[in-house]
């Protein structure tokens, strides 16, 4: 009767651990084929623009600051958006799919990925690929509060993406918790199809769900007015560990990065970012 019990519990748990090893190996899978599909997307756009960097339209922006007669010389550098490679590879990608709204990049914390906008389905990438098929990792999007097209005087813009916990996706956002951190980081680059926004990390914080102040921050995604900036700065500052560097002005944008977190029950981390208006930078 024992040596019946004894096989019956042994029998369980190599049924146990089969399944659970099966279940890892599922999992890192499906992370492998996630990673794989984001690596040929940044492939094919670099061999689409001629092996660029992430700073697709650097010259642009620098073209725009030279003199007449060296604007002569760069014309094909000053060509508007929709006459640039970055244009074209836009106008590709939505080919593939038609909810991709920008390109997301933050050298330092391995962020490279499409940003994905679906109002009318919130969470849809919560756990689907840039192809929309079933991924753990999903794909970075915009809250369907936020459009990516908003020319409000200052601009709030709010994207999700999975901390996976393996430095992929938004993984590495935990690491910004102290001012130095803050004031060190490389800008976060947000391309769009009609422009790019270099933003300068402001502030991050730990947040909880389900709580007072987890409710404000996350209702308040618009600013309609200077009064409404100027408090939220002033909340950021109140809250959050902010930069020593600056103090964002009426009219800059405002980007949030927001990820979960494990560090506490119910976590979320957030980074905010700020797109300086050229007449406000130091």
């Amino acid at each position: 009767m024992k040596k019946r019990t004894y096989k019956i519990i042994s029998t369980i748990l190599i049924i146990i651990a089969l399944l659970s090893a099966s279940a890892v190996v599922v999992y890192r899978i499906n992370l492998y084929q996630s990673a794989n599909q984001f690596d040929k997307l940044k492939s094919a756009r670099d061999a689409y623009l001629g092996e660029m960097s992430p700073q697709l339209d650097a010259s642009v922006s620098v073209a725009e600051n030279k003199t007449s007669s060296d604007q002569n010389e760069d014309a094909t550098a000053r060509q508007p958006r929709e006459e640039t490679g970055i244009k074209k590879w836009y106008l590709k990608l939505s080919l593939m799919n038609q909810d991709i709204a920008a390109w997301l990049s933050f050298a330092e914390a391995n962020i490279d990925y499409p940003v994905m906008y679906t109002p009318h389905r919130p969470t849809y990438y919560l756990r689907k690929n840039f192809d929309e098929k079933y991924a753990l990792c999903g794909t970075p999007f915009f809250d369907y509060r936020t459009d990516p097209s908003d020319d409000a005087i200052s601009a709030f813009h709010l994207i999700y993406g999975h901390n996976m916990g393996d430095g992929t996706m938004f993984s590495h956002l935990i690491d910004y918790t102290d001012v130095a951190s803050i004031d060190e980081a490389d800008d976060i680059i947000l391309d769009m199809p009609e422009e790019r926004r270099s933003y300068k990390v402001f502030a991050a914080m730990q947040l909880q769900e389900y709580t007072v102040l987890a409710d404000r921050f996350y209702t308040k995604l618009s600013i309609k007015n200077k009064k409404d900036f100027d408090d939220y700065i002033h909340f950021l500052k109140r809250v959050a560990i902010t930069s020593s560097q600056f103090t964002p002005l009426y009219g800059d944008d405002i980007l949030v990065l927001s990820t979960c977190s494990k560090r506490i029950d119910r976590g979320r981390f957030v980074v905010i970012a700020i797109y300086r208006q050229p007449e406000d930078s130091e």
